[in-house]
Formats: structure tokens, sequence, C-alpha cells
């Protein structure tokens, strides 16, 4: 399912998903393709998940969430959410290896990331 179309499938308290994945390739369509093929793989196994394609890379996300599920620092309040950020702690490059941030010289993996429905 496009997290494109999210907002129109389930209503304008829709804001939010999970991003579990982000999916980069020399070809655009081969990212496309296997976040396309993640998303379908994390429905299979009963998760609400959804794809985006982006300007330059896909990106995979699992959940609906609204302006009511978090408090104002993007703490989780919703036991769904919670649930879904300890199953899917990391974003993944590619769908396998985590994704590495880099501050101050420390280098840490990036956790699954609340984002806005486009």
């Amino acid at each position: 399912m496009n997290l494109a179309t999210a907002r129109q499938a389930f209503g304008p308290a829709a804001g939010y998903s999970l991003q579990v994945a982000v999916y980069e390739s020399a070809k655009r369509e081969d990212a496309k393709r296997a976040a396309e093929a993640a998303a379908a793989q994390l429905r299979r196994d009963g998760e609400l998940a959804f794809y985006f394609h982006g300007a330059a890379r896909s990106s995979v996300t699992v959940g609906i969430f609204g302006d009511r599920d978090f408090d104002a620092s993007l703490q989780p309040r919703n036991p769904a959410m919670i649930a879904l950020q300890q199953r899917y702690p990391l974003n993944l490059l590619n769908g396998q290896f985590p994704i590495v941030e880099r501050s101050d010289g420390v280098e840490r993996q990036q956790p699954s990331t609340l984002v806005r429905l486009p």
C-alpha cells in the first residue's frame, strides 16, 4: 500500500507512520521494487505496512498514528506504537543493515522513526 494514499484510506486524523527501512540503489526502479516487496512481506506477516517513493530513495513504514498517539516530544503513548517500536527498533538500509548516524565523533544505529504522511 502506498503511504501517499494512507490519509485518504484512514481519514484526516492519520498523520504519521513508523519508518523502519530505506531503500537506495543506483537503479531507482530496483529500490522502488525492493521497498514495495518489503512492505508486501510485512503485510503478509500481519503488519499494516506501506512503501513511499521519494525523489532519491524509497522507504517502508508500519502503522498509522495521529497526534493523540504521542506526547509533545514525540514519545509514544499508544501501546500499539510502543509495540511496533519494540518489534522494529532500527531504521534499516535496504532492509538489511542498520543505518549508522555519526555525530560528535560517535557512531550509533539509527532508530526507527515517526514520519509524517505525505
